[in-house]
C-alpha cells in the first residue's frame, strides 16, 4: 500500500509554507522537492520520526524545478539518505551552478521506479522551463511544485511564470489529466489563492478553470495596455494587473510580480 504526505514547512510569513510530498511504499520512499535551508532540520526530519522511517528508506528525490526554495536542502539530504536525485534535464545545468551535481536528468513521460513506487513525470513548462508534475497513479495524487499557479499567492500577488504561453498549455494538459480521472488530489507547492494548497475532488476542475481564468485575464490585460500605449513599460502593467488581480493582503515579495508582467510583455511583443 502506498500512503502520500504533503509535509509543509512554514516560511518567511504566518501562513505561508513550501511543501515536500513524501510518497511512502512497503519497501522504500520518494521524496519530492527539499524546499529551503532549515526545513529537513525543523519539519521534515521531524516528520519522518514520528512516523518512524528512517533516512535510509528515501531511495528517490525528485525536484520538481530548480528554484532554490524547492531544492536548497538537496546537499543535506544526499549526506543523509544516499538517496538517488533527479531533476528535468531543462534545469539540470541550473542545478549545477549552484553546486550540487543531479544523478538522473528526466524527461516528459519518464517512470521512476523504486521497490514498489513509482511515479510519472509530466513536463508543465512556464512557471519556469524546467518546472514538472509527479504523479503517484496509486493514490491519484499530483505534485505541481509551481506549476500550477492559481491566483497566485499572497506573497507576490500574482500567478509567477516566466512563460505565459507555455504556462497556458500546462494548465490545459493539466486539467485533461483531471479530467480522466487519474489525478483525485493536486499538491502545490505552496498555498496559491484560493487554495490552502491541497485540492481534492470535486474542485480540481473548478481550481483548474479559475488558474486558466486568471491566466486569460492577465494576458488581456496586456495586450489592452499595449493596444493604447505600444511603448508600455512593465512597471505601468505590473501596477494595473495588481490593481485588478492582486488581492488586497500586503506583498513579501511584491518585486517577483514584475517578472509576470516583463513575460507577458515580451511574449506580446515576440
Amino acid at each position: 500500500m502506498i500512503r502520500v504526505w504533503t509535509v509543509k514547512h512554514p516560511w518567511l510569513v504566518p501562513g505561508f509554507w513550501v511543501s515536500m510530498l513524501l510518497i511512502e511504499g512497503q519497501s522504500c520512499s520518494f521524496l519530492i522537492d527539499s524546499a529551503v535551508k532549515g526545513a529537513v532540520d525543523a519539519t521534515l526530519a521531524p516528520f519522518l520520526r514520528e512516523r518512524r522511517i528512517p533516512w535510509s528508506a528515501v531511495r528517490q528525490v525528485l525536484n520538481s524545478h530548480s528554484h532554490s526554495d524547492h531544492v536548497e536542502c538537496n546537499a543535506q539530504l544526499r549526506e543523509l539518505t544516499g538517496a538517488v536525485f533527479s531533476i528535468h534535464r531543462n534545469g539540470a545545468d541550473s542545478l549545477r551552478a549552484s553546486g550540487f551535481i543531479p544523478d538522473r536528468e528526466l524527461a516528459d513521460g519518464d517512470e521512476v521506479y523504486d521497490g514498489d513506487v513509482c511515479v510519472r513525470v509530466i513536463h508543465t513548462p512556464g512557471h519556469s522551463a524546467d518546472s514538472i508534475c509527479i504523479l503517484e497513479p496509486e493514490t491519484g495524487t499530483l505534485f505541481t511544485g509551481d506549476a500550477v499557479q492559481g491566483c497566485g499567492s499572497d506573497n507576490i500577488g500574482l500567478p509567477l511564470y516566466d512563460s505565459p504561453v507555455a504556462y497556458r498549455a500546462s494548465l490545459e494538459r493539466i486539467r485533461r489529466l483531471c479530467a480522466s480521472g487519474e489525478v483525485r488530489r493536486m499538491v502545490l507547492g505552496h498555498p496559491e489563492r484560493p487554495s490552502n494548497g491541497e485540492i481534492e475532488q470535486p474542485e480540481l476542475l473548478p481550481f483548474l478553470d479559475l488558474c486558466i481564468e486568471t491566466a486569460d485575464n492577465c494576458m488581456r490585460t496586456a495586450e489592452e495596455l499595449l493596444k493604447r500605449n505600444p511603448q508600455t513599460e512593465k512597471a505601468e502593467l505590473r501596477d494595473v494587473l495588481l490593481a485588478r488581480f492582486g488581492g488586497s493582503a500586503s506583498l513579501t515579495w511584491p518585486e517577483l510580480s514584475y517578472n509576470t508582467a516583463e513575460a507577458l510583455l515580451r511574449a506580446l511583443r515576440s
